[in-house]
């Protein structure tokens, strides 16, 4: 046993404690590191490193102010003016610092409203009419629409002004992603060609300098390894521990293990453009298919909960009165038969020209690469119970996201959303979202689907909001763009000699200011 640790532990970065360094895995390597155009969990977790905002989202759902020292909204919720703070000072850039200002709060609104910025949710922030600089560090917002909260328009991360200054609109291979400038308590002192991201305390920052001067992220391409990294000290925190590994993390006491809520869940993408998948029927019929629970239970030892529709079910969005599709192998064969499908006499389903039905599956293997691979397995087999023969495709996640979010060249895959707003699943589904590197990659479309969504986004009475959502929630477990699966049970661990740590299920260092790492001379 100790031959084969040993094996798998060879290429680990091991080091000397004492250097009050944090070093934390993830299971993805960003591209590149900006708040709005990365769509990998681990960026978004150092973007909230590196960037503030005007005002933070609370869990008990108020606001803190940020880069806004005050606030003050209209009667008619339409207009937010804004006090800036004085002593506000972006990241050294090239040798040189520069003053935060009511300029960059512009730009940086100028960008997101840009049709030709590439923003995959940039129908968020549509509502907002103008902003207007009434001096240096004063700002009015008005909004296009009356709202009872309309700080949530509000909380978008501000880019520096100086930095953007004469470039084209905002997109992917803009050079700020590999080079970031913001305001936050850490800046980027390195971003390797592997992936390792070496942050270093911003010694300015105006809430104060964080406890701990270097943090550095390590990409992992196996789940498994990057636990094994932790047990042997050569990592002090992961910010997702694998259920699978939740109980051997839980039994060695060099570790604490923080529990948090999750705003997330992992589905099954159907591409709504292929000619089978784009009926109705024919995906429902997958979705009686495949027995989630029995997956649930072997893979992930039931640590989580099935979901029928698309929110995270701890969101007041979430129709509880929708049920789980049922694993119903004959079932899904009358539906199969109901569209005009067949079956040959040795079991085969047979498309309208009397053809094996065949499928492919496109699966990313970042990460939790063995797990993803055996789900695949398992979906193949059940899908081979009712005559359809899948093909599975693993790839990187780099070559995923070229075929699925730009391309969308594939017919089935696997993914998990993360949410900030549980309710806001606009991106996901509205028609206008079908285009390179959109949200909607499954390209579904549907009028009744985008007229809720834009009444649920225009309407302050909450209690039609919940009507609303309750009701999309019901038309798209139906309609069954995705096939949803899971939401897991989420645990952060890390080694002891880390103290202060709390986690925020929208923000995971939100609070790193005040953790704490102890010093040690241990050598690894």
């Amino acid at each position: 046993m100790k031959k084969l640790i040993l094996t798998l532990l060879i290429g680990l970065s091991f080091r000397v404690y004492g250097e009050n360094s944090l070093n934390y895995g993830e299971t993805s390597r960003p591209e590149h590191i900006d708040p709005y155009t990365t769509q990998d969990a681990s960026a978004h977790r150092i973007v909230d490193l590196i960037f503030d905002s005007l005002v933070e989202l609370e869990q008990d759902y108020s606001y803190k102010r940020s880069l806004a020292e005050s606030y003050a909204i209209s009667k008619d919720g339409k207009q937010v003016l804004m006090e800036l703070r004085k002593q506000v000072t972006w990241h050294p850039f090239k040798g040189s610092v520069h003053p935060f200002t009511a300029k960059d709060v512009l730009s940086t609104v100028k960008l997101l409203l840009s049709k030709n910025s590439e923003i995959p949710n940039q129908s968020r922030f549509e509502i907002i009419e103008s902003v207007r600089a009434l001096d240096n560090h004063k700002v009015l917002f008005s909004l296009k629409r009356a709202s009872t909260d309309p700080l949530k328009y509000l909380g978008f991360k501000i880019l520096p002004d100086f930095r953007f200054k004469g470039r084209k609109p905002f997109n992917r291979e803009h050079d700020f992603g590999k080079d970031p400038t913001g305001t936050g308590p850490y800046l980027v002192r390195q971003f390797s060609s592997s992936g390792e991201i070496k942050l270093v305390a911003n010694t300015r920052y105006f809430k104060g300098v964080p406890n701990i001067p270097v943090i550095t992220m390590k990409p992992f391409s196996d789940q498994n390894i990057m636990t094994q990294a932790l047990l042997f000290q050569s990592l002090d925190l992961l910010t997702y521990v694998s259920p699978k590994r939740l109980d051997e993390v839980l039994a060695d006491q060099s570790f604490e293990v923080s529990p948090y809520d999750s705003l997330s869940y992992s589905f099954i993408g159907f591409n709504t453009k292929h000619d089978l998948l784009s009926r109705k029927l024919f995906r429902q019929a997958l979705s009686h298919s495949i027995h989630r629970r029995e997956m649930l239970k072997a893979f992930f030892d039931n640590r989580g909960d099935l979901i029928s529709g698309p929110f995270p079910p701890t969101s007041w969005a979430y129709n509880l009165d929708v049920k789980p599709y049922e694993y119903d192998i004959e079932r899904a064969k009358e539906t199969f038969r109901s569209i005009g499908l067949n079956y040959s006499q040795s079991g085969q389903l047979l498309n309208w020209k009397k053809q094996p039905v065949e499928l492919s599956f496109l699966i990313p293997i970042a990460g939790e690469k063995e797990m993803n691979k055996r789900i695949g397995v398992a979906i193949q087999a059940y899908l081979k119970k009712v005559g359809i023969k899948l093909n599975l495709e693993f790839v990187d996640w780099y070559t995923w996201k070229q075929r699925v979010l730009a391309e969308k060249d594939y017919e089935m895959t696997i993914a998990m959303w993360n949410f900030d707003d549980a309710a806001n699943i606009e991106s996901l589904f509205h028609s206008s979202e079908i285009k390179p590197w959109g949200n909607n990659f499954v390209q579904y479309s549907n009028p009744e689907v985008d007229t809720l969504l834009a009444e649920g986004s225009f309407t302050n009475d909450f209690d039609k909001k919940i009507v609303i959502y309750h009701k999309l929630h019901s038309i798209l477990a139906v309609e069954s763009p995705y096939l949803y699966l899971w939401t897991l049970k989420h645990h952060a661990a890390f080694n002891q000699n880390l103290s202060g740590i709390k986690v925020d299920p929208f923000s995971f260092f939100k609070y790193v200011k005040q953790w704490n790492l102890r010093k040690s001379d241990k050598v690894m």
